[in-house]
């Protein structure tokens, strides 16, 4: 009989880091993870695309307690523009809308507007057909009805630190991609290709890495089955140690540690201008951090933020995430 089936493991915590095989929604993803590790609780920590492949952390029984760390990761992609057509949902999967009018441009062209319009930090209008909810119901649900949006007031700030060709025959541009949270692919090839005059879809996307997380490292559901088979599933389980050991670590007062456990902000100016922190350089602007009671009473999990999100002139702060106490269990 398969190890698939059988009782429930309560004692499987942590996170598995999937390589999504394509046509595969990330909801039936979890839902065949949850099936082979036999778990009660399975949660992703970003979704990717049915078409698009790769990288897909899954946080099993009490691990989904932190999911929210990943979720907030920097993620990398591979993937294919196709130049020449635009689509509804922005990939090859919707109905082309429209066929460019200009010529293919030169790499030398797409690069240039690359370099003006696609690094750093800027506002991102998502597709309409994302999961984004309005009324408790998924936009692409919506607007497959043919309801419309303002998808211009629901502009988001990202943060592009890589996008990079790495090969261009037209119509096709090859391209990887260094992301913040929250970015959407398809909307960099749709824009591009606005941009260029061509037209632009997404053909084809690969997830490469999501933090620490990356593809090499990564097991397809075939590989998980057989582990089951062979009862040695734990070797693809990322404990609750491995889930947190990636985080810069900060050692801070008590006083500073009181603070943040009761779920207060803190400055990061005053905090890096006391002579209490000690780390390894300075605070980070943006992701997470682990904050060490000096005392030995326990760490916070805090994130780096502005205290307005996505307001320029805000003041970095650490935001308490979750508190964790010596002697207690990490999940």
């Amino acid at each position: 009989m398969s190890k698939e089936r059988g009782a429930q493991r309560d004692d499987l915590h942590g996170l598995v880091i999937l390589d999504k095989p394509v046509d595969l929604t990330s909801f039936k993803a979890v839902k065949a993870v949850k099936t082979i590790f036999r778990v009660k609780k399975a949660g992703h920590t970003g979704t990717l695309d049915p078409f698009a492949t790769g990288v897909l952390p899954i946080c099993l029984n009490k691990a989904t307690k932190l999911a929210g760390l990943v979720t907030g990761l920097d993620k990398e992609y591979r993937t294919v523009i196709r130049l020449g057509q635009s689509s509804d949902t922005y990939d090859r999967t919707g109905e082309v809308t429209d066929h460019g009018i200009a010529e293919f441009p030169t790499r030398e062209e797409i690069e240039k507007a690359i370099d003006e319009n696609f690094r750093g930090e800027f506002m991102q209008t998502p597709p309409i057909f994302s999961a984004i909810k309005v009324s408790g119901k998924p936009l692409y649900k919506r607007a497959r009805k043919g309801e419309t949006f303002d998808m211009e007031s629901r502009a988001r700030k990202i943060r592009i630190e890589r996008f990079d060709i790495l090969r261009y025959e037209a119509p096709e541009l090859e391209v990887e991609i260094k992301a913040s949270k929250g970015t959407y692919v398809r909307s960099l090839a749709h824009d591009l290709g606005k941009l260029l005059g061509t037209g632009g879809l997404l053909s084809e996307l690969v997830r490469t890495r999501v933090g620490p997380y990356n593809l090499e490292n990564a097991y397809s559901l075939d590989q998980l089955r057989e582990l089951a088979e062979g009862g040695r599933l734990d070797e693809a389980i990322q404990g609750p140690d491995d889930l947190l050991g990636w985080l810069p670590e900060f050692a801070i007062s008590r006083a500073d540690y009181l603070e943040l456990s009761q779920g207060h902000d803190r400055s990061m100016d005053e905090l890096e201008a006391s002579s209490a922190l000690a780390g390894v350089g300075p605070l980070p602007r943006g992701g997470y951090v682990r904050l060490a009671d000096r005392g030995g009473k326990g760490f916070v999990v805090a994130e780096s933020t502005r205290a307005e999100r996505d307001v320029e002139e805000s003041p970095w702060v650490l935001r308490p995430f979750r508190t964790f106490k010596n002697g207690t269990s990490l999940l």
